[in-house]
């Protein structure tokens, strides 16, 4: 509330009969001390209107429709027209509901103009290739509202009607005390600064070296849970021989060789999920870069050995229970390793139950070729 004080907002996106911005920030106008109000809105084939709203002059506690200038536009209203960006030159904050298809242009332009903004946008925005830069360079972020909470919406009483009839609960409406609320698959963007956003994220998770995995195309580790992100800067992993010269190259003396086929890594770089960016606290980490991996393609998880071994002895997977299938298959892959490799000691470290039964819970991209596809943002601990 303290930062909207003697701030002129503006709503560029928003019908400003219908808008609810307008209703709220003309409803609290004084309780946040703002400046002014202006809001304009997209009429096609015709001319746009806006309303602007300076405050309650007669003192009735109330917002009178003669308190509020409307003028029409000569032009649509489309925020990229020249009327509607001499508004946005004048505020100093912007609030709205942009239209999902146009969400990059909008962006740009407020970036381009170097304004405040708390806007609504799709959580699938955080993955464009024109957002992404402005996340990782700490341009904007998001709001205070978590990517997995629902986003609900006062409908009229027309258009509740309608989502009962076309829609599914739970999908493309809710029930909330028994008034019917639309529902969005929507998050807050922003780059209005917030307590949550510097809080650093509480970590306790370590550890054992065969616990960790690394992507095939990157070096990086993969954490399947943003609760599961190490609180060690320093871990000890195992690697392939073929693999240690480009984790080599890519640390430095930041990589120590521990024994053969092990490693310890300085501060290594995370592969997270994107649900990170709820808790993302620049104080705590650095975005490297979201879901390539060094060849430009989707990040993979293989092991050609352990693939072969599955063909061999997939009938496993048809008898016993769970417990007994993890105990046998594990008892079976190191026998089948000190057979073929003649030393205890360079048993390779794997999940025993992938790629045929092991899934990432929700976090996987795709399989193609028994090859998971990750969707993961890198994150590196700052000192």
């Amino acid at each position: 509330k303290d930062f909207f004080k003697g701030k002129t907002v503006y709503c560029n996106c928003d019908d400003p009969k219908e808008s609810n911005f307008f209703k709220f920030f003309s409803l609290n106008f004084e309780t946040y001390g703002l400046k002014k109000l202006i809001t304009t809105g997209y009429k096609e084939n015709g001319h746009g209107v806006v309303y602007i709203y300076e405050g309650d002059r007669n003192g009735n506690r109330m917002v009178d429709d003669s308190e509020i200038q409307v003028t029409e536009l000569q032009g649509d209203g489309d925020f990229r027209s020249e009327e509607c960006i001499e508004f946005l030159k004048e505020a100093d904050v912007v609030v709205t509901n942009p239209p999902f298809s146009m969400f990059r242009a909008y962006i740009k332009q407020l970036m381009d103009y170097g304004k405040k903004f708390l806007i609504i946008g799709n959580p699938n925005a955080i993955t464009y290739k024109e957002i992404f830069p402005y996340i990782k360079n700490n341009e904007m972020w998001l709001g205070l509202k978590s990517t997995g909470t629902d986003m609900l919406f006062n409908v009229s009483e027309d258009f509740a009607a309608q989502l009962v009839g076309t829609k599914k609960e739970g999908s493309g409406y809710r029930i909330v005390n028994g008034e019917i609320l639309g529902r969005a698959s929507a998050i807050w963007f922003t780059n209005i600064d917030n307590k949550k956003r510097n809080q650093p994220l509480d970590l306790y998770k370590r550890y054992k070296p065969e616990e960790i995995q690394v992507y095939d195309n990157y070096c990086a580790i993969n954490i399947d849970k943003v609760a599961d992100i190490p609180v060690d800067e320093e871990l000890e992993f195992y690697l392939k021989d073929e693999d240690i010269p480009k984790w080599k190259e890519t640390y430095g003396n930041d990589l120590e060789i521990v024994e053969h086929g092990k490693v310890r890594v300085k501060n290594p770089v995370l592969g997270v999920p994107i649900t990170v960016l709820d808790k993302y606290c620049p104080k705590q980490f650095e975005i490297v870069s979201f879901r390539k991996g060094e060849d430009g393609k989707d990040l993979v998880f293989t092991r050609e050995r352990e693939r072969q071994f599955n063909r061999t002895f997939v009938s496993l997977y048809d008898v016993d229970s769970w417990d007994n299938k993890k105990r046998r298959r594990k008892n079976q892959w190191e026998n089948h390793l000190r057979e073929n490799n003649n030393k205890e000691n360079q048993i390779e470290p794997i999940d025993y139950f992938f790629p045929i039964i092991w899934q990432m819970s929700g976090n996987q991209r795709a399989t193609v070729e028994k090859k998971l596809m990750y969707a993961r943002m890198f994150v590196r601990k700052l000192s």
